[in-house]
């Protein structure tokens, strides 16, 4: 699945499996705030958490999914 993901604070992400998956923190991959970034989960990941960096401003998380695999 390829999607576009863009916040409006800065955000991280973290990929993997269903089930097993372990939350997002603050060492995993960074999104800075109101950057649209592209990414592909491949075929072997199909699921991914999103953490919010800032720890006192909810953050607004878009996600728009460009196609299936």
């Amino acid at each position: 699945r390829i999607f576009v993901i863009n916040a409006d604070q800065d955000i991280s992400i973290k990929f993997g499996m269903a089930g097993t998956l372990t939350a997002a923190t603050a060492a995993s991959y960074r999104i800075p705030a109101n950057q649209q970034v592209t990414l592909d989960t491949g075929p072997a990941l199909d699921s991914f958490y999103v953490f919010n960096l800032n720890g006192t401003t909810a953050a607004n998380v878009y996600i728009q999914l460009l196609s299936v695999v």
